[in-house]
Order: structure tokens, then sequence, then C-alpha cells
């Protein structure tokens, strides 16, 4: 009977922290925001006085990038805005289990020049057509999903 009553108080335990387990949060946020907290970020430097207050966005292969991203049915968010010719786009990559864009990017790769754009709108949602691109002329270089690149190298 003791032996019993040990195994009991063994297994308790063990079930006890396998439950803990299961139920800690992953980070993930599992919805709308396209799980924001830890990807990587393009931010573009020296971009021309005539689009500050202009909105961009930016593609690159399977990486896009925006301000905040709708997950939900749309794949499209809003755009940040260009300030003191600087501006800085949170970066989401290509699910291919979810054909959907719902995941930051946090790699380390290199994407080549010809994959590269970044376009500006007149406003915040993207919507209506770009008025204006850039095209690289060099590849971008990420690290842990992040760079900086001046766009006199575009």
């Amino acid at each position: 009977m003791k032996r019993l009553s040990v195994f009991l108080i063994i297994l308790a335990c063990l079930l006890t922290l396998g439950l803990a387990f299961v139920s800690c949060d992953d980070g993930d946020t599992g919805g709308e925001g396209g799980g924001d907290s830890g990807g990587g970020t393009l931010t573009l430097i020296d971009i021309p006085s005539e689009l500050d207050g202009k909105f961009a966005s930016f593609t690159g292969s399977s990486v896009y990038g925006f301000e905040t991203l709708n997950v939900s049915g749309t794949n499209f968010g809003t755009l940040p805005k260009v300030s003191n010719g600087k501006v800085i786009l949170k970066l989401w990559v290509w699910n291919e289990a979810t054909n959907r864009l719902d995941k930051r990017y946090s790699g380390n790769d290199t994407i080549p020049w010809y994959y590269c754009d970044v376009y500006f709108y007149n406003n915040k949602e993207g919507s209506g057509s770009f008025f204006g691109r850039i095209s690289f002329r060099e590849d971008i270089i990420f690290s842990n999903g992040s760079t900086i690149r001046s766009v006199a190298l575009a």
C-alpha cells in the first residue's frame, strides 16, 4: 500500500509539472498584429527630403516591410511614415504553410538586390497606386532580421 501511495504522489507531481509546461505562454500573439514581438526591421536612411511625410513599404523576395500587419484577411496593414530622411519598416516573412504573412522576420539572410524594392505611397494604408519606387543595386544582408541601408546605395 505504501508503494502505491508513493507512486500516486510521484504521478501527481509529474502531471502537475507537465500541465505547467503545456500552459506556458510561447510568445505567439495568435491573431491580430502578426506576431509583432521579436521581429526584425529594415531602417532606410538618406531618403530624399521630398519624400518626408510619405509612407513606405518593402518587398524583398519573401520578406515584406510594413508598420503593422493585418493577418486576419488582407495580408496588409499600415505603412510607416518617412521622417527626416528616415523610415523604419517592421519585417514579416511569407509563411508557405499558411500561405500568408503571419510571422515576423528574424533571419540572417542575404536577399539579392534584384528582389528588393521600396515603394512610396501618399497614405498610411498604401491604398491606390504607389507613386515612387527605389530599387537596390546591392544585395541586402540581414543579421537577426535587421539591417540599416542608405538609399544612396539604391
